[in-house]
């Protein structure tokens, strides 16, 4: 937005402003290019600098001159780089590189998977959100787990049942089941009755906390995820009663449901 703001403020009326993007060795490059006065190779030097305002027709634009500084630190946080090209009388051309994320996998079959997998080690992910799966789900491998996804909360419970994980990682808000009915079904089911479930949850509501515990959620973890204390809860599981970045459950719901 930074950048295309500047683009309109520096490009006349009638001129042309382009946005792209495409991908490059690992990374993808967002382009904001624009045909307008272009940019002198002295002041391109400086104006990433904090407090650094452009100049037009000799006088310093409007603003802090903190823009550019804070998208630079932005593009940085997120292991990408900014730079300019750009040549007077020609426009100019700001771009950004940051590195490409892998295409969340679809749920895998059931079966297959479980042959493959070590005793003990098979985790269901029960998570509608493809980004949070995949995390979750790396997390889970780096730690010597074998995930397995499922993205339709209406199958969890049977999948579950087929498949007798070491543990399920369960999401509250998604649709059209939510995460208590889908833990719900999971502690009515004798299949799925003694399977630890620890809930993945943006909710700081005491009421959801208190709902989970007398449904038998075995660990409460808050988004966003620690993944070290998530790896450590999913390790210690069959051990104790864990609760992470949470208080104690009250006393009228034990640990034992």
């Amino acid at each position: 937005m930074n950048l295309v703001g500047n683009a309109i403020k520096f490009t006349p009326e009638g001129g042309r402003i382009e946005l792209r993007a495409r991908t490059e060795d690992g990374n993808v490059r967002v382009e904001v290019r624009d045909n307008g006065p272009g940019i002198p190779p002295e002041e391109q030097k400086r104006i990433f600098d904090a407090f650094y305002r452009l100049r037009q027709a000799g006088q310093a634009t409007e603003g802090t001159g903190l823009g550019l500084a804070i998208t630079q630190s932005l593009v940085e946080a997120q292991g990408g780089r900014l730079g300019i090209e750009s040549e007077p009388g020609k426009g100019s051309c700001f771009y950004f590189y940051l590195p490409a994320a892998a295409e969340p996998r679809a749920s895998r079959p059931a079966e297959p998977v479980r042959a493959q997998s070590r005793p003990g080690s098979l985790i269901l992910i029960v998570e509608d959100d493809p980004i949070s799966a995949q995390l979750i789900e790396t997390q889970l491998k780096s730690a010597g787990y074998d995930p397995v996804l499922c993205s339709e909360p209406r199958e969890a419970a049977e999948m579950a049942a087929r498949l007798q994980p070491l543990a399920i990682t369960l999401d509250v808000l998604m649709r059209p089941m939510n995460g208590f009915e889908v833990l719900l079904e999971l502690k009515n089911d004798p299949r799925t009755k003694s399977v630890p479930v620890v809930i993945l949850t943006a909710s700081r509501e005491e009421k959801d906390l208190v709902n989970g515990y007398k449904l038998g959620v075995n660990a409460y973890i808050q988004k966003p995820v620690d993944f070290d204390q998530f790896r450590e809860t999913v390790k210690r599981l069959g051990l104790h009663w864990l609760v992470i970045n949470q208080p104690p459950p009250p006393a009228a719901f034990s640990a034992d449901g």
